[in-house]
């Protein structure tokens, strides 16, 4: 913590993310006051991963709150859940809003006819597929074909794109090599690439 840090009472962003991880390891232990506690932690974080996939990808009537809310209720409703840190965490929970957008737009397009299909935008140096704009259904069914063969290769590309994670924070999390995370992450990108193209 720094002096500013200290004299002020505000946790170093260090020591924010170690009471993410004990926080979630005592709810993990059967504390589930560690839940209220963890909320305010994790929640800017959360409202900006629910933006990203929001943001020009479903009707306005889904908003970042409802979408955060929701994920929030999932992840902590699978006691059997092992969070090894808070990546770990930030990572189910990009991968639990991305199947709950397509979830929302499944049904709203099941109850409007001809409801339309959306697409998810990937920013420009994020970009998976050679165009700015992917089909995020496309998307989710090609990372699941990648996930039946390799599963580390899903959660680097969730850890690096959707979560916004640094590829060190990413090999820590993995505990592999920042090289092996290089590689996977090329391979992954490739894979998704020629998928989608496919799709």
């Amino acid at each position: 913590m720094s002096q500013d840090e200290a004299e002020n009472g505000v946790p170093s962003d260090q020591e924010g993310n170690k009471d993410i991880t004990r926080l979630l390891g005592n709810w993990k232990d059967g504390d589930d006051h560690a839940m209220d506690d963890l909320i305010p932690l994790v929640y800017d974080k959360l409202q900006s991963i629910a933006k990203y996939y929001i943001r020009g990808n479903t009707p306005r009537t889904l908003s970042s709150t409802v979408l955060v809310h929701e994920a929030y209720m999932r992840v902590f409703g699978q006691r059997h859940v092992d969070f090894q840190d808070r990546n770990h965490f930030f990572a189910i929970s990009a991968k639990i809003m991305r199947r709950l957008v397509i979830e929302y737009q499944t049904m709203r397009s099941r109850l409007k006819r001809g409801g339309g299909q959306y697409v998810f935008t990937l920013d420009g140096t994020r970009e998976i597929g050679e165009q700015p704009n992917q089909d995020l259904a496309g998307l989710d069914e090609c990372m699941k074909r990648l996930e039946e063969s390799d599963k580390r290769k899903v959660w680097i590309i969730e850890m690096r794109y959707f979560v916004g994670l640094q590829l060190d924070e990413i090999a820590d999390v993995m505990k592999v090599s920042r090289s092996t995370v290089q590689r996977d992450l090329n391979f992954a990108k490739a894979w998704l690439r020629r998928c989608l193209k496919g799709h």
